[in-house]
């Protein structure tokens, strides 16, 4: 049975809580949406053996049966203990987050085989503390990074005039509040002068409490007098009125007069009890799907004035991606960005001011990150303010793919975003890529290496570090299907089929994917379409041995291992049986090389013996000594020395090198912490083998491809 996914708002009030909500199916290409309002009792409810209840079943508990009924605990500081008995002691924190899971819980019974997947919860104050405490709520519910927002009252009305139709807030939106503290107005005004466009939503104007004992045309005058007040001609083209009092008045035809002043001059008014649950709801459409959030700056005393950016590469030349727009409110997640840094031990930021395009530099130090290659450190970055102006950026290591394996390990720094920058700062040369959004984790095996590619980027990187392995044979079904699922779309795919079905060179093809991701520069694409044109004229075992020597000099040493093992073969079959004993030997040789890396020195020696018999130069003979070396064989060492008339003084000579490094490395740290290993054998078998299992999937995780 398919999941039913739902979207859904919140407005928390201490007294009720406003829903709504909407199944994904059920939401059109539009920005609105098919979605459904409740309104339930902000209401806990702990019965005998029941447990948990909360909202209507909380109510319909609460009358039926004996337990404890807790009111009054959504608004008001988290940490204030508001519960408490012998055995338990419960903030408003612990409580909300009791709420919202069952309420939650309780919407998901409601649509078959329904699951919440993105939900923003909106409060009549933002405060740091409230923010903190929902977020960690919200990772307690288990939503992903991303789907569970907080918004304010002001930005929920803002957000919900402006998905309406242009005509309904071009010339500005009123919305009056009707509650038990009183009549209160506030007003979002539309900037049209600024670039970007802008609204700014005033702060509200108490009017007071329409006194009770005033007959309901008392009531219908007072107000009209204050409409009459506010709207000026032209300056509204819309009013939104909200809470109970209104549609109450409204139901009983006692609005008359009131009404005819709110929607004078073609004025559009709107009456509802869940103006900013439906604001809640639409935020979490924009957390759903980013593209549907309209592009207006909202000015507000929560906006953040400065935005935080990352010098990336895009299609060639410089480009500033955006981690935290300016006029985002501090408290709205921003969500992630898959970044791979240009420095692979340090992540620059930009914090920048936008009106002014003044901007200072802010250094992520990433310590004790793994020595890799340039631009093969893939981080998730993750940004959360605490307050205007103040902001933590997290990255995490996500390696590169199977390439080179994560740390999993994390940095963060915090940000000072209103410090003026120095006049005097250097700007640092590091440049990142923004990596493409992958739509599934798919993986494609290259042939003949069987490395295994996860995103657009690895294949940029593969093509450009084992240039000579990329034959036409590489493009087939399997690459188009993995291509569509990480991206997503088949534009690329079909852009491929286009260059095939016109006979355009597999030169065209190559350069069309490396020009699609932004991995490489122009003078690396040029430099791959160069090494193409060189492929073209060389002879197959040549061409076959770079490929090779390629992935050994990119430290991949079992996809070398693979091509050397294919290429020996074919040098006794398919190749030209002339092939040259040198070109043998190097292929041997390498393989030994290969072998060494992976710590197996007895396959080396016998590929070192080989490439010996075959080509017995001095370089030949040197390498051969010293894997014996390393492998222990004295004897042999003795042997071949003395076939070749060599004094003890020159073998000591060659393997002088091994030697000294041998001593350096018992010096080492890392050669101390596996002795030390290695020790617990005598103490703890159990402490040894776990020893011995984290160093023997150190070693899989640094050679192993697939």
């Amino acid at each position: 049975m398919d999941e039913h996914k739902l979207i859904v708002g919140m407005d928390l009030g201490n007294e009720l809580t406003r829903i709504c909500y909407s199944d994904e199916e059920n939401i059109s290409s539009m920005t609105a949406a098919e979605d459904s309002s409740l309104t339930i009792p902000s209401l806990l409810w702990r019965g005998s053996g029941t447990g948990w209840l909360a909202g209507t079943e909380a109510e319909q508990a609460a009358q039926n049966g004996e337990g404890e009924r807790i009111t009054s605990f959504l608004n008001g500081d988290p940490q204030e203990t508001v519960y408490q008995t012998e055995g338990e002691t419960l903030r408003r924190a612990d409580l909300a987050e009791i709420f919202i899971r069952q309420t939650l819980s309780w919407l998901e019974s409601r649509v078959e085989n329904g699951h919440v997947q993105y939900v923003t919860v909106t409060l009549p104050e933002i405060v740091s503390g409230t923010v903190q405490a929902l977020r960690q709520i919200g990772d307690a519910l288990g939503f992903a990074n991303g789907s569970f927002a907080v918004l304010s009252h002001e930005r929920s009305f803002a957000i919900q005039a402006l998905t309406q139709p242009r005509d309904v807030w071009m010339h500005g939106t009123g919305l009056f509040e009707y509650g038990d503290s009183g009549l209160i107005y506030r007003e979002m005004r539309v900037e049209w002068s600024r670039k970007p466009l802008s609204v700014q939503v005033t702060d509200p104007v108490e009017y007071g409490v329409v006194q009770e004992e005033e007959d309901a045309d008392a009531r219908d005058r007072t107000f009209a007098d204050i409409v009459e007040k506010i709207a000026a001609p032209g300056k509204i083209s819309s009013f939104f009125l909200f809470g109970r009092n209104f549609e109450e008045a409204v139901h009983n035809n006692e609005m008359h007069l009131s009404l005819q002043k709110l929607g004078a001059g073609r004025r559009r008014v709107f009456i509802g009890d869940n103006l900013y649950a439906r604001g809640a709801f639409c935020s979490s459409l924009f957390l759903r799907d980013p593209g549907r959030r309209p592009e207006v700056l909202i000015r507000d005393s929560d906006m953040t004035e400065q935005e935080i950016c990352v010098r990336t590469l895009h299609r060639g030349t410089l480009h500033n991606t955006v981690l935290v727009p300016a006029g985002t409110a501090w408290y709205e997640d921003t969500g992630q960005h898959e970044i791979i840094a240009g420095s692979g031990d340090r992540l620059v930021l930009l914090v920048r001011d936008p009106k002014s395009s003044r901007q200072r530099q802010v250094i992520l130090q990433l310590d004790g990150i793994p020595v890799r290659p340039e631009r093969t450190t893939r981080l998730t970055v993750r940004m959360r303010c605490s307050a205007p102006g103040q902001c933590s950026v997290t990255a995490s290591d996500e390696g590169f793919g199977e390439l080179y394996a994560s740390s999993g390990k994390t940095w963060s720094v915090d940000i000072d975003m209103t410090a003026q920058p120095d006049e005097n700062e250097q700007p640092a040369g590091d440049i990142a890529i923004e990596c493409m959004k992958t739509a599934e984790n798919a993986v494609f095996a290259m042939p003949v290496s069987g490395i295994r590619l996860h995103t657009p980027e690895e294949l940029c990187w593969y093509i450009y570090h084992n240039t000579f392995a990329i034959t036409p044979d590489i493009i087939g079904d399997d690459f188009y299907d993995w291509l569509d699922k990480i991206t997503g779309s088949q534009e690329m795919t079909n852009a491929i089929r286009a260059y095939r079905q016109a006979d355009r060179p597999f030169e065209d093809i190559i350069r069309l994917i490396l020009r699609s991701v932004d991995y490489l520069t122009a003078a690396e694409i040029a430099e791959v379409m160069d090494r193409l044109a060189q492929a073209g004229k060389s002879n197959k075992a040549e061409l076959a041995r770079l490929a090779a020597d390629n992935y050994c000099r990119s430290g991949l040493y079992m996809a070398a291992l693979r091509c050397y093992q294919s290429l020996l073969c074919k040098l006794d079959g398919e190749f030209d049986p002339l092939t040259s004993r040198s070109m043998k030997a190097a292929v041997w040789h390498n393989a030994g090389v290969a072998f060494l890396k992976l710590h197996n020195t007895k396959s080396a020696v016998q590929c070192m013996a080989a490439s010996y018999d075959l080509d017995p130069d001095s370089r030949m003979l040197q390498d051969y000594l010293q894997v014996l070396y390393l492998d222990g064989d004295q004897e042999k060492i003795e042997e071949i020395a003395g076939e070749n008339a060599m004094s003890d003084e020159q073998v000591g000579e060659i393997l002088k090198p091994l030697v000294s490094a041998a001593g350096a490395y018992r010096d080492s740290q890392r050669f101390k912490a596996l002795d030390s290993g290695l020790k617990l054998k005598y103490n703890s078998m159990d402490e040894y083998r776990a020893f011995c299992q984290e160093y023997l999937d150190e070693q899989k995780t640094r050679y192993t491809i697939s």
